[in-house]
């Protein structure tokens, strides 16, 4: 049984509700793509959660300078909160979380960071 299968005092979280949630999330990627573009934030990938209002947005450019710099800058957009780096082997993991956007949303801002193999040599 996952959380969204647990009974609430209402009864369970319906397919629908889950729907719902994942449409409220949509609208508001919409003004965040739409605010990218007219502030020239750079682009990156986005998740829509399955439960609940939330989303991702992965940072993937190919320069790892670039791809710390994205994340910057999309988390200064979101004013979110940047949690400490945390470094498994080579890569450095980036995360961050935004207050519900708009009231509606949460928005986790996540970027990898690959060491350079020939910075490492």
């Amino acid at each position: 049984m996952n959380r969204m299968d647990k009974p609430t005092f209402l009864g369970p979280v319906t397919e629908r509700e889950q729907l719902g949630w994942q449409r409220r999330s949509v609208r508001v990627l919409a003004g965040l793509l739409e605010r990218a573009q007219r502030e020239g934030l750079p682009v990156v990938g986005w998740s829509v959660a399955h439960a609940g209002t939330g989303m991702v947005a992965r940072c993937f450019a190919h320069d790892t300078a670039r791809r710390r710099a994205d994340f910057e800058a999309w988390c200064a957009a979101l004013g979110a909160s940047v949690w400490p780096e945390r470094t498994s082997g080579s890569t450095t993991h980036l995360h961050a979380v935004a207050k519900p956007y708009q009231d509606v949303a949460y928005v986790a801002v996540v970027a990898d960071l690959f060491e350079d193999r020939e910075e490492a040599e």
